[in-house]
């Protein structure tokens, strides 16, 4: 189904030069899915779903514009898909079953609903409420959440070599228990980073895989879902934390160094380059700057439909599971546009204090020339909220005081506007 571009730009001026740095985060399609989708994943020209009671499902998405849907595969009418990987350059796909199951799917095959012929039940070692899935190499992964006895996270070891593994393909590596129920994994060179809800984050050493043993444990506020390691940093979705940075350069004695809060609860996030996607049940996507992870920075989002439940990113595309929808968006972070030369030193809005506020802040702009001054306020999904400023100002320093009594908590964006110069101040309303 093809819909309405909607386009969100965000322009960064560069300082002392002749050109803005543009971002621009374009909603390029959306398509029903035939369950509740929870998490995604793509190779190539596949999206791979995670799609709750119906299982998993496959999308072509060739065309961006125009995702088709290409089938359902499920096992059983209890399975409930909540996470799901793959391999590059395999034809399986592995489904994390809440009700306790690990799903392996032959995607060579056409999948059909009402068939369970491509579908193995791989294993079910009495675990429950499975709802994090990696694998590494020969090494599959998953971190289980329920009752309180089956708090552990699992390690397998594959060692089939042909065909899908059935129940005979596994070594089961003695489970750890975890203090809180779990509910992302990661696993990156010789070790497996847990999101263990309330717990944190747990880092477990399985450089001897016949012996694997805790290396560290940190608290963290709120409650982290989901987790991704890149490079030195691991990024975690924390729910009402919303983006948590922890620096695992020392595996031993990791440190946060930094949070992105978010106005709902951050379910999942994605990292790629200097960008980290995070999505969020009421504000939906947020992009955001991670060039210096110890500041974290809002580049753009998109206010979803849905409720925004996993995300996936590659190239220049982003994916996010929102409820029963796969929603495409186009993201591009890399486009320069010429500018009048040295405006950025003519106007500038410089921010509002305090920020976050609650329920008053004043914000800070100043002109260099006269001429008629624009500023309103905008949520998260482009709507205008108020104007603040419409009339001529001459040259000078200003502040005008917002206040927000009567509005929700959130993102909430200022824009300066004189002539065809513009510039944005992002506002955080706690309350």
């Amino acid at each position: 189904m093809k819909i309405a571009n909607v386009i969100l730009s965000v322009i960064l001026l560069l300082a002392g030069g002749n050109f803005v740095f543009s971002q621009t985060l374009e909603h390029v399609s959306s398509i029903v899915t035939p369950g509740d989708c929870r998490d995604l994943i793509t190779e190539g020209d596949i999206a791979y779903v995670a799609d709750g009671e119906m299982g998993l499902s496959l999308f072509d998405i060739t065309d961006h514009q125009i995702p088709n849907y290409l089938g359902t595969a499920h096992a059983t009418s209890d399975d409930i898909a909540k996470s799901v990987w793959k391999r590059e350059g395999e034809n399986i796909a592995w489904v994390a079953d809440v009700d306790g199951r690990i799903m392996t799917v032959d995607v060579s095959l056409p999948l059909d609903p009402n068939s369970s012929n491509n579908v193995t039940l791989g294993f079910d070692q009495n675990l429950q409420d499975i709802y994090g899935i990696v694998i590494q190499d020969t090494i599959y992964i998953c971190a289980v959440s329920s009752e309180y006895s089956h708090r552990v996270l699992s390690i397998f070891q594959m060692v089939y070599r042909y065909g899908i593994p059935g129940l005979g393909d596994y070594y089961v590596i003695p489970p750890f228990d975890l203090p809180a129920s779990a509910y992302g994994v990661y696993a990156e060179s010789s070790y497996v980073y847990v999101a263990d809800g309330v717990a944190g984050l747990i880092i477990f050493d399985i450089g001897d895989i016949g012996q694997p043993e805790p290396a560290s444990h940190l608290d963290l506020i709120g409650r982290s879902l989901s987790i991704m390691v890149q490079g030195n940093y691991a990024y975690l979705a924390a729910e009402t934390a919303g983006l948590l940075i922890v620096d695992v350069s020392d595996r031993l004695n990791p440190v946060m160094i930094s949070q992105y809060d978010t106005p709902g609860h951050a379910t999942d996030v994605h990292v790629v380059g200097n960008y980290a996607y995070l999505v969020d049940n009421e504000s939906g996507l947020n992009v955001i700057d991670i060039t210096d992870p110890a500041v974290p920075s809002f580049v753009c989002g998109y206010e979803t439909s849905g409720s925004a439940n996993g995300i996936y990113a590659n190239d220049n595309y982003i994916y996010v599971a929102d409820f029963d929808s796969l929603l495409i968006f186009d993201f591009n972070p890399t486009g320069l546009i010429e500018t009048q030369e040295d405006i950025a030193g003519q106007f500038s809005i410089r921010g509002n204090y305090p920020n976050p506020f609650n329920v008053s802040t004043t914000l800070s702009f100043s002109i260099y020339e006269t001429g008629n001054v624009l500023i309103t306020i905008y949520n998260l999904a482009g709507q205008k909220i108020r104007t603040l400023v419409n009339e001529v100002r001459s040259p000078g320093e200003y502040k005008i005081a917002w206040d927000a009594k009567n509005l929700p908590s959130g993102v909430y964006f200022a824009k300066l506007e004189i002539g065809d110069y513009s510039e944005s101040a992002k506002l955080m309303l706690l309350k």
